[in-house]
């Protein structure tokens, strides 16, 4: 089996692994020059204390983008019947139970499904370029507009922070993806976090901390401050990562994860067909690497 990209529960017991498990097909993002081909993949659960990995969705489309509760009971992820113009299903799958159910269709258009607000309140999600969407979870449940830079501006990776009061991503609006954070819901007080290049930005839980990976896949660490204002330090490099995305979608992948101290990260290490030759791997007391 292929692996690609993986969410890790909030309570860091299971994560959700995307498992390539089909046939083909090309999808040509309006930003994006040239074709992008996926495979089909199905979602499975991964369980730390047993090693098991257990399918969760068995359609014969693409289920890709898993978020996680709050609680770590339920997922949601997007099922593409394929490319644009058929929809994109945003499906909620609670853990222990069998049929996912449908939460919204959005048609004619590749939804990107980012994260679930740490109130349980909120998605945030995007659409092929530089729009970042919020869909509220309780009342008419109609999308908002947070953040439009446009069709030749590629936003991804978009976190919030532990507080739910910012917003770190990635953006390639200077010409290169760079790392940055602004508020939630204004998107305003934005700030470029990384240096050199960045992406797929994750907070430590007591938001002290950003974790974000540079463009050679080296993992860098940036000390910030959250809450009414943003601040953030200078990066430090943490270490080198056994892991390189694939090239026709740098940044836009969840290959890696790190778990709510900060002392534990979770890779797949891609070989050269785009596939993963292992499964995950976990790095231990890599500060104690450092002090060599």
């Amino acid at each position: 089996q292929a692996y690609f990209q993986f969410r890790l529960s909030p309570d860091e017991r299971y994560a959700a692994v995307e498992v390539l498990t089909g046939a083909q097909f090309n999808v040509v993002p309006a930003n994006v020059t040239g074709k992008t081909t996926f495979q089909q993949r199905n979602i499975y659960l991964l369980d730390f204390a047993t090693r098991v990995m257990s399918r969760l969705t068995f359609g014969g489309e693409f289920d890709n983008d898993s978020v996680w509760s709050p609680d770590s009971r339920r997922i949601l992820y997007v099922d593409h019947a394929g490319p644009p113009p058929l929809p994109s299903r945003l499906m909620e799958l609670t853990i222990g139970e069998h049929a996912p159910k449908l939460v919204r269709e959005e048609k004619g258009i590749w939804m990107n499904l980012h994260d679930w607000s740490p109130d349980g309140r909120s998605l945030l999600f995007g659409h092929d370029g530089g729009t970042f969407f919020t869909l509220p979870l309780e009342g008419e449940q109609e999308p908002a507009t947070l953040f439009d830079l446009g069709a030749k501006v590629h936003l991804e990776e978009a976190h919030f922070s532990p507080d739910g009061r910012w917003v770190a991503y990635n953006s390639n609006e200077s010409g290169q993806y760079q790392v940055y954070v602004a508020s939630f819901p204004g998107m305003a007080g934005k700030k470029q976090v990384s240096t050199g290049g960045g992406c797929i930005p994750f907070w430590r839980k007591d938001g002290r901390e950003l974790f974000y990976m540079t463009l050679q896949a080296k993992v860098m660490s940036v000390a910030v401050k959250t809450g009414p204002a943003f601040d953030a330090s200078a990066p430090k490099p943490l270490f080198q990562a056994p892991v390189q995305g694939p090239a026709d979608v740098p940044c836009i992948l969840d290959h890696y994860a790190v778990t709510g101290d900060g002392q534990k990260f979770l890779m797949f290490e891609w070989d050269a067909q785009t596939s993963v030759t292992e499964p995950i791997h976990v790095i231990l007391h890599w500060d104690a690497e450092l002090r060599r």
